[in-house]
């Protein structure tokens, strides 16, 4: 194999299999016009009540909020969620530290299991809302894999690769908004994830400003994407 041709530049899968397979990415036809065709157009002429619901829910795109402590993401997707009426995944993390009465009081095995449970609610979400459109995740795994090195100083290989996790679209908060103490949160910890979330995720979308800014930034993206007509404001 010596070229890899595909219709559309796709970042860091295609430089990655370029890399594997020792390939020149060779990128025809970008604006699609000997050959108009595209996924999003595919889904949207799929007649969905003849599909199975465990493959119409796998092919739902996924768009990820993450953020360090305290920079709005959880308002963010919840806001996003219900304005369009799309199916919202909660925190998973932020729930189990609730009912194990504290960050301090959680053990390294948890780790997986949260991370498992994340990922179990993305799937779950999406049948209970019989969502066919968008499906907006609060965190990743990988939010989970930064707490796991943060308090326990090691990342199981089960947890590392769920951190990979494919999003179709990620956005990433800024922390440039008032930090709010809960009794819990840490500055320097809000920090590193700033960091962590930069180098874990390069190509995500970075959002600043306030709410209403942020959310504005991110319909344009989903415009850009041309996903506006899958979403129906409430």
């Amino acid at each position: 194999l010596r070229y890899f041709f595909q219709d559309a530049f796709s970042g860091r899968a295609v430089s990655g299999s370029s890399t594997k397979f020792l390939v020149d990415s060779v990128c025809v036809d970008l604006k699609r016009t000997n050959h108009p065709i595209s996924g999003t157009s595919v889904r949207k002429s799929i007649p969905w009540k003849n599909v199975p619901e465990i493959v119409a829910h796998s092919s739902i795109p996924r768009i990820a909020i993450v953020g360090a402590e305290s920079t709005g993401k959880t308002t963010l997707a919840k806001a996003l969620a219900c304005v369009y009426n799309l199916a919202y995944v909660e925190e998973f993390g932020r729930i189990w530290c609730d009912k194990v009465c504290g960050v301090e009081n959680l053990k390294y095995e948890d780790m997986e299991y949260i991370a498992e449970t994340q990922i179990l609610g993305e799937r779950v979400g999406a049948f209970a809302y019989n969502s066919k459109n968008v499906i907006v995740c609060d965190t990743t795994p990988a939010t989970t894999m930064f707490y796991s090195e943060i308090l326990f100083g090691r990342v199981s290989k089960k947890l590392l690769k769920m951190a990979g996790r494919h999003y179709d679209m990620i956005f990433v908060c800024d922390i440039d908004t008032p930090f709010v103490q809960d009794g819990t949160r840490s500055q320097e910890i809000r920090e590193w994830a700033e960091t962590f979330y930069k180098i874990q995720y390069p190509d995500a979308i970075l959002l600043t400003g306030n709410n209403e800014e942020r959310m504005s930034y991110v319909l344009a993206n989903l415009k850009r994407k041309g996903w506006m007509n899958m979403l129906q404001p409430n």
